[in-house]
């Protein structure tokens, strides 16, 4: 800590002393021309994972601090919502947009209630993190909507991740990321390992504004996984996930079955928008 800190007022001196010579042009980085604020030494604890955006101002410096230096911390601070330092790692280094995660890095992040496996992606966390501005912005700069992790989710499966009642769960934040990757080009009867669409996902989860955004996109209600079960065989199953016993959990449970029961009378080549609650 001491040597950071040492770091830290050291830079700030060169800094200055190079403010005062050229006080209109300042690059921190490799990057210039962000908005002012005041420099925040409390984030630099270490000198190999700072990455410094700046700019002058009339005469004073901008700089956003992140001490993101790889993609696992990456997606842990876009779960906790840390959107200024998400901004400035993906400013710093454009690369983590469309990097993958390593086998060894894999994690669990339980404000989110999400398993992060080999080939996640930044807008995989930005989708069961329900940010739809950030997962706007991630495509905007290139992400790829249909990235598959080992187990052959796509962004579009980890938006559908959620646990009724629980201190994160927005099922309007949630059908919102829904529709932009739908709409960004997402399958919605994307199959991952075992043939789990996103459909299947959302219904296991008891997430009813999740099945009703994909039913509404043109999610098939009759596609079987890998063990046969359409999405209406596991509204009606205990499905062993966690939380799926609570009276919140039980009364989304009924309203899946309601919107699962109205588009599987239609006729299969009708797929069209259901019923809202």
């Amino acid at each position: 800590m001491a040597e950071s800190c040492k770091f830290s007022e050291i830079l700030w001196l060169l800094l200055s002393m190079y403010i005062a010579l050229v006080p209109t042009a300042l690059i921190v980085a490799g990057i210039s021309n962000l908005p002012k604020t005041v420099l925040d030494v409390d984030k630099w604890s270490d000198p190999q994972a700072i990455f410094a955006v700046g700019a002058v101002v009339a005469g004073e410096v901008t700089c956003f601090m992140a001490d993101i230096e790889d993609l696992p911390s990456l997606l842990r601070a876009i779960a906790t919502g840390d959107r200024r330092a998400v901004t400035a790692a993906l400013d710093a280094v454009p690369s983590l947009v469309t990097a993958r995660l390593a086998r060894l890095d894999e994690f669990f992040i339980d404000r989110c209630h999400a398993q992060l496996y080999e080939g996640d992606t930044a807008l995989h966390a930005a989708a069961f993190a329900y940010d739809v501005e950030l997962a706007r912005e991630l495509i905007a700069r290139g992400a790829d909507i249909g990235a598959r992790n080992r187990r052959g989710s796509e962004p579009l499966h980890a938006a559908v991740i959620g646990v009724p009642g629980s201190t994160n769960w927005n099922p309007t934040a949630q059908r919102a990321v829904i529709e932009l990757l739908i709409e960004a080009g997402a399958n919605p009867d994307a199959t991952a390992a075992g043939g789990v669409t996103p459909l299947h996902r959302a219904v296991r989860n008891r997430c009813s504004a999740a099945v009703d955004q994909l039913l509404r996109a043109g999610a098939d209600p009759r596609l079987t996984n890998a063990h046969g079960s359409t999405p209406s065989d596991l509204a009606r199953l205990t499905t062993g996930r966690g939380g799926t016993g609570s009276e919140d959990a039980k009364a989304e449970q009924q309203l899946i079955i309601a919107l699962l029961t109205e588009a599987t009378s239609r006729p299969s080549s009708s797929p069209g928008p259901v019923c809202l609650r």
